[in-house]
């Protein structure tokens, strides 16, 4: 017999025997999930959740309009306008979030023609950066104008108080039994009138007294509030300001320095300018980019902590 043709058909045969039982096989290793694969699969989702919204919102908009057909009421179909109203704009801006998402955020201004011909406007451009420095001086003295509007508040529904009284006493002197039943009828509807209005006006008084006490009783006094300002702004802006102009001075002081290195370098080693006038250009274009590269620091710095108003107002001083 062929000891050639043996050999050759136990090598075909022996792999049948050891390979390992279905079971037993060792699991494929799972796929590896990629920061981009990670960001798609969350983008994905957002856009079921919009999608799921939308279709609520949908149905929730048609219920408005079926009862909006079944209601006389006047009241009650302005409710249902106003409802149906809000609702076609949440719909309105679940879409163009779902689209926004959809593209990557991308800036899409490039494609309307309106923005394109928009000339600059640096006074609105102004308002918009200065916008949170007018916020923040609104809301430090946001109670004492709460205060002090509340204030004439009461003082006008006293006076308001003080004419309904009178002109409900003037209405009640009038009223008596020989006036006809039309005329006594009449007076007794206007001092009801007049009675529910000064009802109302001693109500509205009372809630602004209230208001204005628990203002008043508030704990957080003046020099909380302002405490507490100066706290956000040491943690807030006023960082930011130390961290620029450190910054503007350690970048100025390397240069410096390492001007200083360069002067010691060239004098043991005689690798300097041989005119006096190329040591001066040197010594002040070096001058130049040390102030330069300074301020590129202050502005980066200014750039990655997101303060566009000391970005901006630091704009401004560099071109004044």
């Amino acid at each position: 017999m062929n000891y050639r043709l043996i050999v050759l058909i136990i090598a075909l045969i022996f792999p049948l025997f050891t390979t390992a039982p279905s079971g037993a096989q060792e699991q494929a290793p799972e796929p590896i999930v990629t920061e981009t694969d990670a960001n798609i699969i969350s983008v994905r989702e957002q856009l079921q959740e919009i999608q799921v919204s939308i279709q609520t919102k949908r149905k929730e908009l048609s219920q408005l309009r079926k009862q909006l057909k079944n209601t006389t009421d006047e009241l009650e179909r302005k409710e249902l306008e106003a409802g149906i109203t809000q609702q076609e704009e949440d719909i309105k801006n679940l879409r163009r979030s779902f689209e926004d998402i959809a593209l990557g955020g991308l800036d899409l201004s490039v494609f309307d023609p309106q923005q394109q011909n928009e000339q600059f406007n640096w006074q609105q451009e102004l308002q918009v950066i200065l916008k949170p420095l007018f916020q923040s001086l609104k809301q430090i003295t946001e109670k004492p104008r709460q205060i002090e509007r509340l204030n004439s508040q009461i003082a006008m529904l006293d006076a308001q108080i003080r004419i309904a009284q009178r002109a409900l006493g003037n209405v009640e002197g009038l009223i008596d039994d020989s006036l006809e039943k039309a005329t006594r009828e009449r007076l007794e509807n206007v001092r009801e009138s007049w009675a529910q209005r000064a009802s109302d006006l001693q109500r509205e008084s009372e809630i602004n007294q209230l208001q204005l006490k628990v203002m008043k009783d508030d704990d957080e006094g003046i020099l909380q509030r302002i405490h507490q300002s100066l706290n956000d702004f040491v943690t807030g802006r006023g960082l930011n300001i130390v961290l620029s102009i450190g910054s503007f001075f350690i970048v100025f002081f390397l240069m410096k320095g390492a001007y200083a290195l360069y002067r010691r370098w060239s004098n043991l080693t005689g690798h300097t300018f041989t005119s006096a006038t190329g040591r001066r250009i040197f010594k002040y274009a070096y001058e130049a980019l040390t102030v330069t590269l300074s301020l590129a620091a202050v502005l980066m710095v200014l750039y990655m902590m997101d303060d566009i108003l000391l970005l901006a107002l630091a704009f401004i001083l560099l071109v004044i």
